[in-house]
């Protein structure tokens, strides 16, 4: 029960942070700054982004593997990339 409040609580916190932070952006110069940017670096950022995220989900393959646990790479993928999301997001 104590771990549901504490989510509740990281949630609630984290969508008030958001708010604020959209309240106090200028929408104009947001549209303006986006309309900036580079496709190729976008790509190449998520490129290398995408690399890291699978050479930690084979560290943590390798890891189970010394302990004889058995996970397929792509759960674990997904298990690294929405456990990087949550980081992301709740403080």
């Amino acid at each position: 029960m104590k771990k549901n409040i504490r989510l509740v609580l990281q949630i609630l916190v984290s969508l008030g942070l958001l708010a604020f932070l959209f309240l106090r952006v200028d929408s104009a110069e947001l549209k303006a700054r986006l309309g900036d940017l580079s496709w190729s670096w976008i790509v190449a950022i998520f490129i290398l982004y995408s690399a890291d995220r699978l050479l930690m989900t084979y560290k943590w393959r390798l890891l189970l593997k010394a302990k004889r646990l058995h996970a397929p790479f792509w759960e674990l993928a997904k298990l690294y990339y929405a456990s990087t999301f949550i980081g992301m997001f709740l403080p």
